[in-house]
């Protein structure tokens, strides 16, 4: 998909939840990566042989995945004849449409782990107690993979069809945040005190987006600013988590000052970004255009603009950061 982006003459198409750059390059390598983490979790999945939070979210991401992958596969079958030809961007929008709204629930659930497992390495009765832990995932999991038989009852252009995925989201997306807020209020002691988990950083963005999500105004840049939101929330987790497991694959731990200086200037920089969104959403700029309106306040654009271009440096630390101190190799042990 990388050496896809240099191929000249490519028509770029802003659909939602998966852009495409039309080209051959393109989709074939993003048919290779669905299919590498459909595979890659199917094998994480048979290698867990007990009952517990982690298998059992790993075989509700695996369902989730399939369904969404359903979505897309449907949707094909059932698209207007010659629609590609006609309107390619109308296109695309149909086919990832539906897979792509579930994809947020399989998102939700890999970050929902990331929280259990980082949080049991320290208390030992939430690693011990399935009941509880395990009860989010199979709700989430449950609420997702009915979703896909919705291609049965309407159309694929159907306003209804698009509606339909919207309030499921809405609705039946809401109910793993729900549980998550439990859980870090549960252990809100752990995350203010321990200075190397940044967990907070990914739950407090992913709220204000989940918040903006609930107060979207349709057309405009606050729908952005929402997904902005629960995504980069989701995105911190993961990195926070990258930096937990690197020493237990015997690499060196990576120097605080480091972790902290990159997920500060992410998280601050996508909260000035996401906030400037919601500003220029008030004045009425509208989604996927260049121009923002000219009575928009210029705090809000400086939110915008700045706080986007630190965040672009938060994220390329990350990568520096990391792929640094893996090409260093793993620390030498007695």
């Amino acid at each position: 998909m990388f050496i896809s982006a240099f191929v000249p003459n490519t028509e770029v198409i802003k659909s939602n939840y998966i852009p495409v750059l039309q080209n051959k390059l393109f989709l074939l390598g993003l048919s290779l990566f669905i299919a590498s983490i459909l595979v890659n979790t199917m094998l994480a999945y048979t290698s867990k042989k007990e009952v517990s939070f982690l298998s059992v979210g790993q075989i509700g991401l695996v369902i989730i995945l399939v369904s969404s992958f359903l979505c897309f596969v449907l949707a094909y079958n059932n698209m207007p004849p010659g629609l590609y030809h006609s309107d390619n961007n109308l296109f695309y929008e149909y086919l990832f449409w539906g897979g792509g709204h579930l994809l947020q629930f399989a998102f939700t659930q890999g970050m929902f782990l990331v929280y259990l497992i980082m949080l049991s390495s320290n208390d030992i009765s939430l690693a011990s107690n399935n009941k509880i832990t395990i009860l989010p995932l199979f709700i989430n999991t449950i609420l997702a993979v009915g979703a896909p038989f919705v291609y049965f009852v309407y159309p694929v252009d159907s306003a209804k069809l698009i509606q339909f995925f919207t309030w499921h989201m809405r609705t039946a997306g809401a109910v793993l945040p729900c549980f998550l807020i439990i859980l870090v209020c549960y252990n809100i002691r752990t995350f203010i005190n321990d200075k190397s988990n940044y967990l907070l950083h990914s739950f407090l963005l992913f709220t204000y987006g989940d918040v903006l999500g609930v107060l979207t105004i349709e057309g405009n840049v606050t729908i952005p600013a929402h997904y902005h939101g629960s995504v980069v929330g989701i995105t911190i987790a993961f990195m926070n988590f990258v930096y937990w497991m690197l020493p237990k694959l015997n690499f060196k731990e990576i120097k605080s000052s480091m972790v902290r200086l990159q997920i500060y200037a992410y998280s601050i920089g996508h909260f000035l970004h996401i906030t400037g969104l919601v500003w220029l959403g008030g004045y009425g700029a509208l989604r996927k255009v260049a121009d923002l309106p000219s009575i928009s306040s210029m705090l809000a654009r400086t939110c915008f603009i700045i706080g986007g271009a630190i965040s672009v440096v938060g994220g390329m630390l990350f990568v520096i950061i990391v792929l640094l101190h893996l090409l260093k190799g793993k620390a030498r042990t007695n």
